[in-house]
């Protein structure tokens, strides 16, 4: 389902909408910065932050974590009807990483991120960026990007 070491780039063909397509966690001493690489399809009339409301994640519990974004940045956005691939970020705590996380696109649709099994952050070193693959994290051994 997820692609390891994913390059940011749309294939030449239209993307299958609301698809998971990679996984990026960045260690943060006890935070992580999650990047989800998403095809997303707008099925309303309207345009469409990429942000809450129209984007949430979810744990297992309905706790929303928060997007993680800079003052200066507003979040991509889809036209009515637009399909496209972006970046979407999360500022995690160590704690969200005990339970199930799923991306809610309009409430519409679940795309599942990770399962209820547990993952370590301190699998990972500090400052560092590693590739997610699958759901169950804490099953895998993650991956540096490649450079």
């Amino acid at each position: 389902m997820l692609l390891a070491g994913c390059d940011g780039h749309s294939s030449a063909t239209t993307p299958k909408p609301n698809q998971l397509r990679g996984v990026t966690l960045h260690r943060d001493y006890s935070n992580a910065r999650l990047v989800l690489e998403v095809a997303l399809h707008n099925t309303t009339t309207d345009p469409a932050a990429l942000a809450p409301p129209f984007i949430r994640l979810l744990d297992g519990a309905g706790k929303q974590i928060p997007p993680f974004f800079l003052a200066f940045n507003q979040p991509p956005s889809l036209a009515p009807g637009e399909t496209g691939i972006h970046e979407l970020a999360f500022w995690l705590e160590e704690s969200d990483l005990a339970d199930e996380l799923w991306l809610h696109v309009a409430d519409a649709q679940r795309i599942a991120v990770k399962n209820a099994r547990p993952f370590n952050l301190e699998s990972i070193d500090n400052q560092t960026s590693c590739d997610l693959t699958g759901t169950d994290w804490a099953g895998t051994q993650p991956q540096l990007p490649a450079r």
